[in-house]
């Protein structure tokens, strides 16, 4: 993460592809950015970077380079991964999503996040 000023930052990463995703081209990737701060309530979505058409091939990476909005204090924002396989805008089977939390801290300059998915 490089930090930008204003409350944002610039986040290099990819997305890591399970060995069983196949070879073909997914309709649509979508990277969010959730507020994950109350542990009681549905996450909000705060921020969304979407990618079209992208290649997958198993244990491959989609690199990322984004620009997010930091917490404020006393929030947690986390992302969220999904690839669209499929071409009818929800989460079927067949598509891949993150299952893990990957924070996004104000104080937290890696250099690369690693975000893997795996097959619905």
């Amino acid at each position: 993460m490089m930090n930008i000023g204003l409350g944002h930052k610039i986040v290099s990463g990819a997305i890591l592809l399970p060995p069983n995703c196949g070879d073909i081209t997914a309709k649509e990737t979508i990277i969010e950015i959730r507020d994950t701060s109350l542990i009681d309530a549905a996450s909000v979505c705060i921020s969304i970077f979407k990618i079209g058409n992208v290649k997958l091939s198993p244990n491959s990476k989609i690199p990322f380079n984004i620009t997010i909005p930091m917490p404020p204090a006393g929030k947690e924002y986390s992302f969220r991964v999904q690839i669209n396989v499929s071409d009818n805008g929800t989460l079927t089977q067949g598509d891949l999503v993150s299952f893990q939390r990957h924070s996004v801290s104000p104080n937290n300059d890696n250099l690369e996040i690693i975000i893997p998915v795996q097959v619905v």
